[in-house]
């Protein structure tokens, strides 16, 4: 018979540690990422990643609608001109608008001709109402652009755009 020697030895405690538990993203699962200060300066609060505020300090969507109006709002009154501000609101305008992305092909005709492709979500008049009230529908004055290359064109034509490297269109 076998010597039942395990028996003898006097049992150890052994600290079972639960496994590890990995982040899986887009499961639910808690990161595993350090919290870190909200992004307020002065705020005590601690988020944990992604998040970069606390609940004091994050805006609802309600509350971003809401700030974005009353912004709109003050642009509309009072530097917009008005005319330019009926205008944009026609049907004419929404009609054309919709046949010069199309014509287009949804395409920044900008980003194109430095061989990008880039959705466009602005039509832009080539020669601004302000210029030319007269070609305000006229469809060989209107192009597609994206939202970067519409900043940079309005920036050219105000005279405070920066040209010189690493400022591509």
């Amino acid at each position: 018979m076998r010597a039942r020697t395990h028996l003898l030895l006097p049992r150890m405690a052994v600290a079972v540690r639960p496994p590890l538990r990995r982040p899986i993203r887009g499961a639910g699962v808690m990161t595993m990422r350090p919290m870190r200060p909200c992004g307020i300066p002065g705020c005590p609060e601690l988020v944990r990643p992604p998040a970069v505020y606390c609940l004091a300090h994050t805006w609802t969507d309600e509350q971003r609608r809401e700030y974005r109006r009353i912004v709109d709002r003050d642009y509309d009154r009072h530097r917009r001109d008005q005319r330019a501000r009926a205008f944009y609101k026609s049907a004419a305008w929404e009609r054309l608008r919709r046949a010069v992305l199309a014509r287009d092909n949804y395409l920044c005709q900008r980003c194109l001709e430095h061989q990008r492709i880039t959705p466009a979500t602005t039509v832009d008049h080539i020669v601004p109402l302000s210029v030319a009230w007269e070609r305000r529908l006229d469809m060989s004055n209107l192009r597609s652009l994206c939202g970067p290359c519409h900043n940079a064109v309005r920036s050219e034509q105000e005279g405070g755009g920066r040209q010189g490297p690493g400022r591509d269109p």
